[in-house]
């Protein structure tokens, strides 16, 4: 009879543990054309933000590189250009378990090299990078729908 019950408990153990390897950890992922559109959103504001002045044509700015970045426990689309980082804020939306651009994104040069200016978390300013001796240049659209709207 103990053995009986030593099968059972084993069994039952056995089932849970079947159980829990089927469940997924929730995975959210960025999809291409929402990159494209954050991307442009950068490209933008690099254009008429940051390169106004240079004379530089705006064709020549394309973002070189981006990846996802999981910042102070935020994720984040970083956009390389040159010298300069762009950090996007993302937020998850759970239904479809893809990343969205969050509506905000902090741009500098000098703080390039470390981890850039970040959107703060009211999404209406960028923290401060270098002490405050940073160049952080924030853009804030109506998420992807409106255009950008630089402050």
């Amino acid at each position: 009879m103990r053995h009986l019950g030593l099968l059972f408990s084993l069994f039952v153990l056995s089932l849970l543990l079947s159980c829990n390897k089927d469940k997924k950890e929730e995975q959210y992922t960025l999809s291409d054309s929402e990159k494209e559109k954050i991307e442009s959103i950068v490209e933008n504001t690099l254009r008429t933000e940051l390169f106004s002045h240079t004379g530089r044509p705006a064709s020549d700015v394309k973002i070189e590189n981006s990846f996802l970045q999981n910042i102070d426990g935020k994720p984040y689309l970083v956009s390389m250009y040159g010298e300069y980082r762009t950090n996007s804020l993302l937020e998850e939306n759970s239904k479809t378990m893809e990343y969205v651009y969050g509506g905000i994104s902090c741009t500098s040069k000098r703080c390039a090299t470390t981890r850039g200016c970040v959107p703060s978390d009211d999404k209406l300013s960028c923290t401060e990078c270098m002490s405050g001796l940073g160049d952080c240049t924030k853009t804030v659209t109506d998420k992807i729908i409106g255009g950008p709207r630089e402050e």
